[in-house]
């Protein structure tokens, strides 16, 4: 109807979605999409409808998840899709295989489902056919292995993938080392006002994309163990940043060095500086699934420095809640 809310209409849409699915066994067997063939459905469609009903199922588990956050119906939908995806689909369906599969692996991360997650990026680690397209399994194994506890395993993988990006990281750095970076990109930084950010050129080059989303996968919780390779990793992904130019996670990478310039040269007014630029950075972009961590940087470690503490509580309750919707429990 012309006069249905959109609401509605999302609601006739996924009620239809769930009526095809089904068709479907209850018991579909493996949710991962390994190319040995899919489950066989109870009523018998044609190839064609096969792949339609697995891209209704994706774009259902996406609304789920981003417009709803509703997470579990969101699984549902997308272990569906995988479902009617017909033998062999990581040869004959590759791109709508990758992208349900990514979907799901992110699913699955954000429920805690961390068993699962394992044996499903391994899947799409086997499959995958370059780098840029194992990144979103990389990046979840990394975040996986951290809330698991394993946080050198997680170092390890991640130093290794940037291995294999070109940008190598290295094992161990010394303090004064991580200093004198610190020093030299502080005056670099401290250079640029919010408006020279506003027209800062955007990161393109998609190999140093690759390595800002490894890079930004290491939680800042991570400094408390590990202090210079923390620091280290945020001097790099600026670094990345002032080169290539500007992705959704320089606004991270700003809010991480100020972080570290707290730390390592205890000047709070250049921190508070910088975790300002983060914002300004964040709003560009739009980046909404980077909202709860940059503000969590900056309203929890940079801004209370300089302003009142009551005046980082609304900041701070946006990151809590912004996490929640986005699925962010980083």
């Amino acid at each position: 109807s012309a006069t249905a809310s959109k609401e509605m209409i999302e609601e006739i849409f996924a009620s239809a979605v769930g009526h095809i699915n089904m068709a479907l066994p209850e018991c579909p067997g493996s949710s991962s999409v390994d190319g040995d063939g899919a489950a066989a459905s109870a009523v018998e469609f044609t190839s064609s409808q096969h792949i339609v009903f697995a891209k209704l199922n994706l774009k259902a588990g996406q609304k789920a998840a981003i417009g709803k956050s509703d997470f579990s119906l969101a699984e549902v939908h997308l272990k569906a899709g995988m479902s009617f995806l017909p033998k062999n689909s990581w040869v004959d369906q590759y791109e709508l295989t990758l992208q349900l599969s990514d979907e799901y692996a992110n699913v699955l991360y954000v429920q805690h489902n961390l068993d699962d997650l394992q044996s499903h990026v391994a899947t799409i680690l086997k499959n995958a056919k370059c780098m840029g397209d194992k990144i979103k399994a990389h990046e979840l194994t990394i975040s996986a292995m951290i809330q698991k506890g394993s946080t050198h395993i997680a170092m390890d993988h991640a130093r290794s993938v940037l291995e294999t990006l070109g940008f190598p990281f290295p094992a161990t750095v010394e303090s004064e080392t991580v200093k004198g970076i610190v020093d030299a990109l502080v005056e670099t930084t401290m250079a640029y006002t919010p408006d020279q950010l506003r027209a800062f050129p955007l990161m393109t080059d998609k190999i140093p994309l690759q390595a800002m989303k490894v890079m930004s996968a290491i939680p800042m919780e991570d400094s408390f163990s590990s202090p210079t390779l923390f620091q280290m990793l945020a001097c790099q992904m600026m670094q990345l940043t002032i080169k290539h130019g500007l992705s959704v996670e320089s606004a991270e990478a700003f809010a991480n060095f100020g972080y570290c310039v707290n730390a390592v040269l205890r000047n709070y007014g250049v921190g508070y500086r910088i975790g300002k630029l983060a914002l300004v950075i964040l709003e560009r972009l739009k980046a909404c699934t980077r909202v709860a961590k940059v503000y969590f940087l900056v309203y929890g470690f940079l801004s209370l420095w300089k302003e009142p503490l009551q005046a980082t509580i609304e900041g701070l309750q946006s990151a809590i809640n912004t996490g929640l919707v986005e699925g962010d429990n980083t």
